[in-house]
């Protein structure tokens, strides 16, 4: 009863018998808690027959592929050659079953091709050709060699986000087989009548490469099993397309290959986005070997806080596309785990205003925002957006921290909000130097959701404030219980971390100090409009 295995780890070496002869061997570990002692078990297993099997099967694999592919690649060009009228011309009961039979020997070459290319990698013999490429030509290249497939499904390729100085040091062959099953893959599962969007950005020192269908989706279940051999979403007998469940295993050998990985979003009913990130070199780099560079694993990422699925898959196809990493969290629980976790790895949060209104599923989320965006000096950016009735856009607004306006919600708007979040980084922290506490309720209210907002009454805590802390920007009432205002000026000037100053005062101020701060703002004078207006530039300016 007191017996707790705590963790089981299996792998292969190479033994040594008595003789000093070698073997294959399968070691197995374990580490057992039993009562209150820690014991190691170990289970070794001689698999030489196992290995030797293996080699016979990969060698009968090889032959027969070899051997199946000459006779299959001539009668290939022999149906090419009846079908393209060289031999005069046929009946149409003829021809359909001379397009048939083309067909079928199609998908028995591209079946023999994939079983030979998993058996090269599975030996190591699969060879790659590294050199300096341009990226959009080949991807241009792969569109115009797969449109003929996309027109079988009534689907067409466009470039939705070209980046037309991608270098890659790469294998053109091999990309060109990354390229054409992802396209296919995505035309054979979308709509008919639909398009599939392929995205090109940059993501950190890396080339993402995102194609985005609008198909049935992958089924949840089957999403872990993805990469994994002979392996399809619908594996019935019944099945509406082909295929031999090798391509995406392969395709994930040959990116990681080239020191890239690959990735996918996707929700049933909305479609799928594969994403291929390469490591990006300059067109005047030279690579001293045969060898890729390795992507970074240390990738920012931001926070989509949304309990609608649907909403949230958009969400986080639109700014994967764009080469912006997301994590998605339905609760302020999950949002405060994931913050706990990997603090210094998210750049931003994400809400949708929707979900602080549904208080049986997030209460209390627009609370843990508030904490968190004060604890990490993380941005929040709210946006009221849902998924439309065809469940493949978005609509609705978005309220920017960054301007705090309102506009018809669109990828390129979120995007361009929330590039300009990360490359700013933190929140600004605002300093208000206010005795009156109705005039600070004000300024609080505009500005809590754009910055980092402390509250100072008098001169003394300002002045403490400021020698203790760093701040982007002071805003500051001349008129204070225990002097003037104006008398910081000569502090923040000798700061190190000099901040800006907007003087936000009931009293005029002379031109001698108005020349030392970013803006002067008379109180009687100033709506809130113009108010946010002149902090917001002195927030960017800082």
């Amino acid at each position: 009863d007191n017996k707790k295995e705590t963790y089981v780890n299996r792998r292969e070496v190479e033994g040594k018998r008595k003789d000093g002869s070698t073997f294959p061997m399968g070691l197995s570990t374990s580490q057992v808690v039993l009562s209150d002692r820690k014991i190691f078990l170990g289970v070794v297993r001689d698999i030489t027959e196992r290995k030797q099997m293996e080699k016979m099967k990969n060698e009968f694999v090889s032959t027969v592929s070899h051997e199946l592919r000459t006779p299959l690649t001539a009668i290939r060009g022999s149906l090419g050659l009846v079908n393209s009228g060289a031999m005069g011309e046929f009946p149409e009961k003829a021809k359909e079953l001379l397009i048939i039979a083309a067909n079928n020997t199609e998908r028995l070459l591209l079946l023999i091709n994939d079983i030979l290319d998993m058996q090269k990698i599975e030996s190591g013999q699969m060879v790659f050709n590294f050199k300096n490429i341009s990226l959009m030509p080949l991807i241009e290249q792969a569109i115009e060699e797969n449109a003929a497939f996309g027109e079988q499904y009534g689907v067409t390729f466009v470039i939705d986000r070209p980046l037309e100085d991608a270098q890659l040091f790469a294998d053109k062959d091999r990309l060109m087989q990354v390229f054409s099953n992802l396209f296919s893959n995505a035309a054979k599962y979308s709509t008919k009548g639909s398009k599939v969007s392929i995205h090109v950005s940059r993501h950190n020192k890396s080339i993402r490469i995102a194609v985005t269908d609008h198909g049935t989706g992958i089924p949840e279940e089957f999403q872990p099993r993805l990469f994994e051999k002979f392996t399809q979403s619908d594996s019935s007998t019944t099945r509406k397309v082909g295929g031999t469940g090798l391509g995406l295993s392969i395709v994930k050998v040959i990116v990681e290959t080239h020191g890239g990985k690959i990735d996918f979003i996707s929700r049933e009913g909305i479609g799928t986005t594969f994403t291929v990130d390469f490591p990006e070199i300059g067109s005047d780099q030279k690579s001293e070997d045969n060898l890729p560079l390795t992507l970074d694993d240390s990738n920012q990422k931001v926070i989509i806080a949304e309990h609608n699925p649907d909403t949230a898959a958009l969400l986080q196809r639109i700014l994967t596309e764009a080469g912006i990493d997301c994590d998605l969290v339905s609760s302020a629980d999950q949002l405060r785990l994931k913050l706990n976790e990997k603090q210094d790895l998210y750049k931003a949060i994400i809400v949708e205003t929707e979900s602080l209104r549904n208080r049986q599923v997030n209460i209390g989320l627009f609370d843990e925002l508030n904490r968190a965006a004060d604890i990490h000096d993380i941005p929040v950016i709210l946006v009221s957006a849902h998924a439309d009735e065809s469940k493949q856009s978005l609509i609705g607004t978005a309220i920017s921290v960054t301007n705090h306006t309102q506009k018809p919600m669109n990828s390129t708007q979120l995007v361009a909000t929330l590039k300009e979040v990360i490359e700013t980084g933190k929140r600004p922290k605002v300093l208000h130097v206010e005795d009156e506490a109705d005039a600070h309720k004000v300024v609080k209210t505009l500005l809590e959701e754009q910055c980092k907002l402390l509250w100072a009454t008098n001169l003394k805590n300002a002045k403490d404030m400021l020698v203790a802390d760093k701040f982007d920007l002071v805003l500051l009432d001349v008129g204070l219980p225990d002097g003037s205002g104006l008398d910081l000026l000569e502090i923040i000037e000798q700061n190190e971390h000099k901040p800006n100053v907007v003087i936000y005062s009931a009293f005029d101020i002379n031109q001698e100090y108005a020349q030392k701060v970013s803006a002067v703002l008379v109180k009687s004078k100033t709506d809130n409009v113009k108010l946010i207006e002149v902090i917001n530039k002195a927030m960017k300016r800082s």
